[in-house]
């Protein structure tokens, strides 16, 4: 992620990834965050498009489903 934001929409993206854990009951975890961090600010294609998955097939973001998000789109290879 970039470290050039402004001060304003790092706070936004915050709040925006906060408020997306508490809608989808995502534990607070520095790894989740991360995950919604990077899904607020549009980072990875990807992971946006994974997440849109999930909550169209109305699952459950599970601490597995968490886990692997964090794992595929930020973890080491």
């Amino acid at each position: 992620m970039s470290s050039r934001l402004s001060r304003e929409n790092a706070i936004a993206a915050a709040e925006k990834a906060l408020s997306a854990m508490t809608r989808q009951n995502v534990p607070l975890s520095p790894e989740n965050y991360f995950v919604w961090l990077g899904h607020a600010l549009g980072v990875k294609e990807e992971l946006d498009a994974e997440i849109r998955r999930i909550l169209e097939k109305g699952s459950a973001f599970s601490e597995e489903v968490n886990a692997d998000l964090f794992r595929r789109h930020f973890g080491k290879e």
